[in-house]
């Protein structure tokens, strides 16, 4: 005699009833094909959409078309498709999210962080250049045109001289010199 299942369970069984033939939904759940057949007709009743056509005893063939194969690759299929897609979706989420932080430190656009970067390229390699000043302790940032100058120098000509060598390059809208001049 079969012992009556909760409807939760019932529910559950004939969910899986319906992506599985019912012999790997009763050896995956470790029940019977007798109670598969109860929940699916108990919810069949319901007109929860579970074909109970498809019950049929071992051996005698199934009706309805979601009890196509036997076997756990089914399964295994199913929950591949479900990984693949759900990756799919996270990755297109990631990409999205990426996507805007190209720029830093609160710059308007992608081509505003391009030209500061090239502007801080030229200062430095300008810098370095000349024999006034010393290029590797004076530090260069860039930000939205605006140069700023830090790091220490020997005398307040090469402080000097480091800003004039940053105001003359092109697209530079002002410079701000926090060097300081070590005594």
């Amino acid at each position: 005699m079969l012992m009556p299942l909760p409807k939760a369970y019932m529910l559950y069984l004939a969910h899986w009833a319906r992506k599985l033939p019912w012999k790997e939904t009763a050896l995956s759940f470790g029940t019977t094909w007798d109670q598969v057949g109860l929940a699916v007709d108990s919810l069949e009743s319901a007109r929860l959409g579970v074909c109970a056509a498809a019950y049929r005893p071992p051996g005698a063939g199934r009706v309805c078309s979601p009890q196509v194969e036997s076997g756990f690759p089914h399964l295994v299929r199913y929950i591949m498709n479900f990984r693949k897609t759900l990756t799919t979706v996270a990755m297109a989420v990631a990409v999205l999210i990426t996507a805007g932080c190209a720029v830093s430190r609160d710059q308007q656009t992608t081509g505003a962080y391009i030209d500061d970067a090239a502007i801080t390229t030229q200062v430095r390699s300008r810098m370095l250049d000349s024999p006034n000043v010393a290029g590797t302790s004076i530090s260069v940032e860039t930000l939205n045109g605006t140069v700023m100058l830090s790091g220490f120098a020997k005398t307040t000509t090469e402080r000097d001289t480091a800003e004039r060598i940053a105001r003359d390059v092109n697209g530079v809208k002002s410079v701000k010199n926090q060097v300081i001049v070590r005594p």
